[in-house]
């Protein structure tokens, strides 16, 4: 019925391995439960939440970054 109303299916409670390849089988959108994640404290969701530290990219900077998005091309000199 979700579907059918081009809803984001959502299942709650996922626990076992078992269960999230029968949502992945149907195609289930997003998923959360103990599987994946348990409880955090509020203090810990901005750790979570904060952009991870990547490496900075083989190739050198070029002017490419000009064509980024406003706010992506940020990032991409942050990492560098």
């Amino acid at each position: 019925m979700g579907r059918a109303l081009k809803l984001i299916i959502v299942a709650e409670g996922v626990e076992t391995t078992e269960q999230e390849a029968f949502l992945r089988d149907h195609a289930c959108d997003e998923m959360q439960g103990f599987l994946l994640s348990q409880p955090v404290l509020p203090e810990r969701m901005a750790e979570l939440l904060r952009p991870l530290h990547l490496s900075p990219p083989l190739q050198p900077a070029s002017n490419a970054d000009s064509e980024l998005p406003v706010g992506q091309a940020e990032l991409a000199k942050s990492t560098v």
